[in-house]
C-alpha cells in the first residue's frame, strides 16, 4: 500500500485507541468535556500507555510473522528439460547467493506507517504524549 506495509495499519489503530482512551480516562475521572487542558493530559496519558501497548505487540507479536525468508532468482538452464507432461523447461528457481561469502541473501519484510517502520511508532507516540502532557501541564500552572 502507498500508506503503509504489511502491519503498518496497526499504527493507526493504535494512535485512535490512545486518543479514544485518553478521552475516556478524562470522563472517568470527570472531568468536564471542555476541560481544555486537562483533557489533553489524559490524552498524552493515552497517547503513551498505546506507545507502549504498540511496543510490546511489535517485540512479541509481529517479530514472529516478519520473518527472514531466502531470496529467489530464475536461473536459464543451458538446455530445456522435457517435463513428463511435454512442457520443456528453461529456468529453475533456486537460493539467491552472496557473491563473496556464498550463503542465502535473505529478506526481511518490515512493517511501516507512512514510510516509518512500525518499530520506531511506539517511542514516536510516546515522545508525542509526553510534549502534550508537558503542554498541558505548564498550560495547567499558568
Amino acid at each position: 500500500m502507498i500508506i503503509w506495509n504489511r502491519w503498518g495499519f496497526l499504527v493507526l489503530l493504535f494512535l485512535g485507541i490512545g486518543v479514544v482512551g485518553g478521552f475516556g480516562l478524562a470522563a472517568l475521572a470527570g472531568v468536564p468535556g471542555d476541560g481544555g487542558p486537562l483533557v489533553g493530559l489524559f490524552v498524552g496519558i493515552g497517547l503513551v500507555v498505546a506507545g507502549a501497548l504498540l511496543y510490546v505487540l511489535d517485540r512479541f507479536v509481529l517479530s514472529r510473522w516478519d520473518k527472514p525468508t531466502p531470496t529467489l532468482v530464475q536461473e536459464r538452464l543451458s538446455s530445456p528439460v522435457t517435463l513428463p507432461n511435454g512442457q520443456q523447461q528453461r529456468y529453475r528457481t533456486s537460493p539467491a547467493l552472496d557473491p563473496t561469502t556464498g550463503q542465502p541473501l535473505l529478506a526481511r519484510p518490515h512493517s511501516a506507517f507512512l514510510w516509518i517502520p512500525v518499530h520506531v511508532w511506539p517511542y514516536l507516540m510516546a515522545a508525542g504524549g509526553l510534549v502534550i502532557i508537558a503542554i498541558c501541564a505548564i498550560r495547567l500552572l499558568l
